[in-house]
């Protein structure tokens, strides 16, 4: 979906791409859907970009499932991080053990992590029963919000939603657990005015009768930050990932932010 107003001509202002899923009313599993059939060569374009997206977010969500239950014995991670990446853990290492030598411009991931744990409600349901993904959605974004806000110092600028991904359903009497984590901060102007900070948040089902968990929606949040007025500058520490996990959840958020745009205006052309 694209919205287009006058001041931004020729781009959208706003563009979304969405995925449904097609449930059986009585059953609640997927059922077939009716085929697309592409017809010139620009459809035939997006419907094979669309499929090899939804064949790579196929494969990745197998591949997590596989992680928790300890089938690839953790090397799903392994080989999947770059040189960067690497020193940036060698930095968490340092400041974890010698926190009184290490450079005072950097922060540990997990210490930027803010939780929210509540017990979903009868009318947070959708007409299928289940818990609504927009209030999830705005649950999240809440918590990004202010896990931005404490982690710059200064009021953040909503800039957009990355990546949602809904892995599992979340019922009515839930408790469910949301964990924020700051990924990736990085100023925008050579004057260190401007910042952009990506937050991603992680909703987890909690059954203590089961002492089990597992992950339902995994949510993106960008966020602009703003020196204060009169200050010349923004405070914005580095983000150092402290395992090879957190490495790649911050390589992802740069990739995520270096090519979201141009992806999304290629597919809706």
């Amino acid at each position: 979906m694209q919205l287009f107003q006058d001041h931004h001509m020729p781009h959208p202002s706003l563009e979304a791409l969405f995925s449904f899923v097609h449930l059986d009313s009585t059953t609640g599993k997927a059922t077939p859907v009716p085929p697309v059939l592409p017809v010139s060569a620009a459809d035939m374009d997006v419907f094979c970009q669309r499929q090899a997206v939804a064949e790579a977010r196929r494969t990745a969500r197998q591949q997590a499932n596989q992680h928790q239950r300890g089938d690839v014995g953790g090397e799903l991670y392994v080989g999947a991080i770059d040189a960067d990446a690497r020193e940036g853990i060698r930095a968490a290492r340092r400041l974890q053990e010698l926190p009184a030598l290490a450079p005072t411009d950097a922060v540990l991931m997990p210490s930027t992590c803010q939780h929210n744990t509540f017990i979903c409600q009868p009318q947070h349901r959708n007409t299928s029963g289940r818990v609504f993904g927009g209030f999830l959605m705005r649950r999240a974004y809440e918590l990004a919000f202010a896990t931005t806000y404490m982690f710059g110092g200064v009021r953040p600028a909503f800039h957009k939603v990355e990546e949602i991904t809904f892995t599992r359903p979340v019922d009515v009497g839930d408790l469910l657990r949301l964990t924020s984590t700051v990924v990736h901060a990085s100023h925008m102007s050579e004057q260190k005015e401007r910042g952009r900070v990506i937050v991603e948040v992680e909703a987890r089902v909690t059954k203590p009768e089961a002492v089990d968990s597992f992950v339902s929606n995994t949510f993106t949040f960008v966020y602009d930050l703003r020196a204060r007025p009169g200050a010349s500058q923004l405070t914005l520490k580095r983000v150092l990932p402290t395992c090879e996990e957190e490495a790649l959840r911050c390589k992802r958020a740069r990739q995520l932010q270096q090519s979201s745009c141009a992806q999304l205006r290629k597919l809706c052309l």
